[in-house]
């Protein structure tokens, strides 16, 4: 059996080629980035069994693990929580249209700025207040992250943390 060597590829034919590629639409999509952006704080949601005549809530956000250095205390501004229920699509073909509805949950929301919120350990405290009685729960620490609106292409473009209240405290 006799080996015979191919004819090599002449760097005009690679050329042409990549050119007819890039003209075809195979070249790299432009990245496009919003202006979106997200501030710094912590956000907080609390259960719909806590949430049932709750007055009032503060947070206490504190850098890294201490609870007396650098911290801010802040009322929360608390919204209704709601649910995404699925509403179905009007067909199965790929651009059918598809809807959701929101239905509240009885939960509440809120979101506390922190300007000089950066990434890493955060220590936060709550206090409730409820028909004038309040009860403050033990600090917990959590982990602050960035935020990246537009996707990791574009960059993060804030630091956020989130916690939970629970009739048993925070988590």
């Amino acid at each position: 059996m006799t080996w015979v060597r191919p004819p090599p590829v002449r760097p005009s034919v690679v050329a042409v080629l990549a050119l007819a590629l890039t003209l075809a639409g195979c070249s790299t999509p432009e990245l496009t980035c919003t202006d979106i952006g997200s501030p710094n704080g912590v956000g907080v949601t609390v259960e719909r069994t806590t949430a049932s005549g709750l007055d009032g809530l503060e947070l206490r956000i504190c850098p890294g693990q201490s609870t007396t250095r650098g911290c801010q205390t802040s009322s929360v501004a608390l919204d209704p929580g709601s649910d995404s229920v699925d509403q179905g699509c009007d067909a199965t073909e790929p651009d059918a249209a598809c809807s959701a509805t929101v239905v509240p949950n009885g939960s509440l929301v809120g979101f506390v700025d922190v300007a000089w919120l950066s990434p890493g350990p955060v220590t936060v405290m709550a206090t409730t207040t409820r028909n004038g009685n309040r009860r403050t729960f033990p600090a917990i620490g959590v982990s602050a992250e960035a935020v990246y609106p537009n996707g990791r292409a574009c960059g993060a473009t804030g630091n956020q943390a989130r916690v939970t209240l629970r009739s048993d405290g925070l988590h």
